[in-house]
């Protein structure tokens, strides 16, 4: 009798565990689900969308979403996108990580208030100063100019990188680049051989943070560049999903907004396959939560 009950309990506990999970991943998968669907429809606009347009009618796919993308500049504006985020991850990440290690490692006046002042302004929004930064770009000549953008996002996430960077080094014993060094090695090798590599799952994880930053952004850029040559993608998204028409108006074609999207997420998607380890690493050695 107990045993049964067990085994009824066990298998409605099972059950239910699986119910939660199935809906969770609904609930995870949908907009995917959805936004690939609208790629491949006619559907032009928000206005036409309807219940029946969540089932896939294969009658009715086509590829015009994804032909209208291919005629537009679309793979120089990856180059854009790509150089843009490059150049914010080099200098995000340099910067970033050696703070990062100044700050656990070194005995810095102050030190305790300034990791406090970089934990309060990782809150504050970049877009709230885009204005000022427009007007002293204007003052400096760096509109149009990836360098300027370039020290934007790298700043932002320089900021939160470090704090970020200061809570995995200390997760690292001092022990260990002690052991280097007595066995020979300098404070900068101890650093390279040692400390660097346990520190990879950090360093990954602001690589993907700064280029995502500078690859995704749309307020910044869109005030700081007006050239066409220089469009990165998102720009291009609300250029493309906006004209393929032919129209000049700010209504935003939904297929061809979902086809470009699809499109453009495809190298952030790339990145974390290929780093997901690193990243399961950051969170399990360092404890963050």
């Amino acid at each position: 009798m107990d045993v049964n009950k067990y085994t009824v309990l066990n298998f409605i506990k099972w059950t239910l565990s699986y119910i939660v999970i199935g809906m969770v991943l609904i609930f995870a998968l949908f907009p995917l689900y959805y936004i690939v669907l609208l790629s491949f429809s006619k559907i032009p606009s928000i206005a036409t969308l309807s219940l029946s347009s969540l089932i896939p009618n294969f009658s009715d796919f086509t590829l015009s979403a994804y032909e209208a993308v291919m005629a537009s500049p679309f793979f120089t504006w990856l180059i854009n996108s790509l150089v843009l985020a490059a150049g914010t991850v080099a200098v995000a990440l340099s910067t970033a990580f050696l703070a990062g290690i100044a700050l656990s490692r070194l005995n810095i006046p102050g030190k305790k208030a300034l990791i406090v002042f970089l934990y309060i302004l990782t809150f504050f929004p970049f877009t709230a100063i885009v204005i000022p930064i427009y007007l002293s770009y204007s003052h400096l000549g760096l509109l149009n100019n990836y360098l300027g953008l370039i020290l934007i996002y790298a700043s932002g996430t320089a900021i939160f990188g470090a704090y970020m960077s200061k809570i995995f080094i200390d997760s690292v014993p001092k022990d260990y680049e002690e052991a280097a060094m007595v066995d020979g090695q300098s404070r900068f090798m101890a650093f390279l051989t040692v400390l660097f590599r346990i520190a990879r799952p950090i360093v990954i994880f602001l690589t993907l943070l700064a280029f995502i930053a500078a690859y995704t952004d749309y307020a910044v850029i869109n005030v700081l560049v007006s050239k066409g040559s220089l469009y990165t993608l998102m720009l291009g998204l609300y250029h493309v999903s906006a004209t393929a028409s032919g129209s000049q108006t700010a209504a935003v074609n939904l297929n061809i907004f979902a086809a470009f999207s699809i499109l453009m997420g495809l190298p952030i998607v790339t990145l974390y396959i290929v780093f997901q380890k690193y990243l399961t690493q950051m969170y399990s050695v360092s404890g963050i939560r």
